[in-house]
């Protein structure tokens, strides 16, 4: 930044639409909670846009749980076999859209669907 006692407030962008993103990549990272605990491990997904250049990352999911719309975050806590839970949010998503390994998530065009805030997360039902 040039001169940061010049800078001011931006104007109010709309949220992108909900439509089908690519996969690009991903990555894990800590989540620490308001006491700087850590609460869990997050996976975050690469994804472009059709209507924005810079890559986007999304890290929620919408899935079908016990008959209803369940949204979770994407947590990657990992069972005693060091695999991922069969009934995580992240383990459904994988199901719906027919990967068995995170790595063939890379380049598969996923649905989204926007939620109450306007933020994109991935649509798996």
């Amino acid at each position: 930044m040039e001169d940061i006692k010049s800078l001011k407030i931006g104007e109010e962008t709309a949220p992108l639409p909900p439509k089908n993103v690519v996969v690009g990549g991903m990555r894990v990272e800590d989540v620490n909670g308001s006491d700087g605990k850590k609460v869990g491990t997050k996976l975050y997904l690469t994804c472009k846009h059709p209507d924005q250049d810079v890559p986007i990352e999304i890290s929620k999911v919408k899935y079908n749980k016990d008959d209803k719309l369940a949204v979770s975050g994407t947590w990657m806590n990992l069972d005693k076999e060091g695999k991922i839970p069969f009934n995580s949010a992240v383990a459904h998503m994988m199901r719906f859209y027919m990967v068995a390994s995170m790595g063939q998530l890379e380049g598969k065009e996923l649905q989204t669907v926007a939620d109450d805030k306007g933020f994109l997360m991935v649509k798996a039902y």
